[in-house]
């Protein structure tokens, strides 16, 4: 999230020497927050803080392709990180025993720096799936012939990989998110406490991130 999104985003110190085993980088980019700030203050008001501060995010706070920067590009990243890449875009379901789930990066094709076809090619992840549970499913014992066919699905998935199309622009994108807006929920839930967050008590451990600070100012 914080390679991503600026809310929340710790201060970062020196990350030392990248773990390695037999003469193996094993470094992730995740490894880059290994030594950061923790943050501190009062937890009623970090919430609600946090919660402005998502309402207030836009697309143009998000970091879409945070592994490009060339911080990543000069790591020596572990082989586990770029293993299979053939695959990264491949639209497939993702198996795991009685767990099915669906990869759609063509849904999220900002990420890859390439224009987000509008509308999406609509794919069904199954309410059927969802209500498969180990609860309901106990005289289950071959899953890989209960979800055989999404194993021949998984099997089959080089044939079924999105490939380059435009390149990204922020005026198409924008079209895009106006038609998320209306086909999408856009609050989860009702906020957990109505106090404005200058009401609440002030505490000198209170550390306010750069973003939170732009966030409160505007």
């Amino acid at each position: 999230m914080w390679e991503r999104i600026p809310i929340g985003r710790p201060e970062r110190h020196s990350i030392g020497v990248v773990p390695s085993y037999e003469e193996e980088a094993v470094g992730t980019v995740g490894w880059l927050w290994n030594n950061s700030e923790t943050m501190h203050g009062n937890p009623g008001r970090r919430y609600v803080d946090y919660s402005n501060a998502l309402d207030c995010l836009s697309a143009a706070h998000v970091e879409w392709q945070p592994y490009n920067r060339e911080e990543v590009q000069n790591m020596e990243l572990s082989p586990q990180c770029t293993m299979d890449t053939q695959y990264w875009r491949s639209v497939c379901p993702l198996i795991c025993y009685y767990i099915v789930e669906f990869h759609l990066p063509n849904r999220v094709m900002r990420q890859f720096g390439i224009l987000q076809t509008c509308p999406p090619e609509h794919l069904s992840t199954s309410q059927e799936l969802h209500a498969i549970d180990r609860r309901k499913q106990r005289g289950m014992k071959n899953w890989e012939e209960k979800h055989v066919a999404h194993v021949n699905a998984w099997n089959l998935r080089a044939n079924n990989i999105v490939f380059g199309g435009p390149v990204h622009r922020d005026s198409q994108f924008k079209t895009y998110l106006e038609w998320l807006k209306q086909q999408t929920r856009l609050k989860l839930k009702v906020a957990m406490d109505a106090t404005n967050i200058e009401d609440f008590p002030s505490d000198p451990e209170d550390v306010f991130d750069e973003y939170d600070a732009r966030t409160r100012m505007a």
